[in-house]
């Protein structure tokens, strides 16, 4: 009977640095993360599972994936809509709305209302004040004219 143990690691059967171990007619490869089956001749597809979000595209390498993502979308697998509303691009008079890479600007009504209402008591108090003003001048006046009348008619003495 033969007692001669063959090293079937010697031939260096395992791949990609995958650690081979010897048995008696037999060997098992110890794989290295992101390689798999019996020889770890296999790249695990870490994009299998479509990890990429937003329409994102996967690139997959070993033991790990990388995601492109599509403009207005970032992270690692492309979870965020940047905001593009940050800072805020609109004026006073408008609200910015987060758009995927966009913003609208729409206009805040009460606001505006606020605002031309504000105007208008302004220019209403104005007016007032003028008129006010014009009323009391010609009260004045007659006033004035009043006494001026008054004081040249005297009465005659007898």
């Amino acid at each position: 009977m033969c007692q001669t143990n063959v090293d079937e690691c010697a031939s260096n059967p395992c791949q990609n640095n995958g650690t081979c171990t010897d048995a008696v007619n037999q060997f098992q490869c110890s794989c290295l993360a992101g390689f798999t089956d019996d020889m770890c001749q296999t790249n695990v597809d870490e994009c299998a599972s479509n990890p990429c979000q937003n329409n994102g595209t996967c690139t997959d390498e070993v033991n790990q994936f990388q995601c492109s993502c599509l403009a207005g979308f970032t992270d690692n697998v492309c979870q965020t809509n940047i905001n593009e509303c940050s800072p805020d691009p609109c004026s006073f008079l408008f609200k910015c709305e987060d758009r995927i890479n966009e913003y609208h600007c729409s206009l805040i009504e009460w606001k505006l209302a606020l605002i031309i209402g504000s105007f208008l008591m302004l220019i209403l108090i104005i007016i007032f004040l003028v008129i006010r003003r014009k009323s009391k001048d010609r009260n004045n006046c007659l006033t004035k004219m009043k006494n001026t009348h008054t004081s040249s008619v005297q009465p005659k003495e007898e």
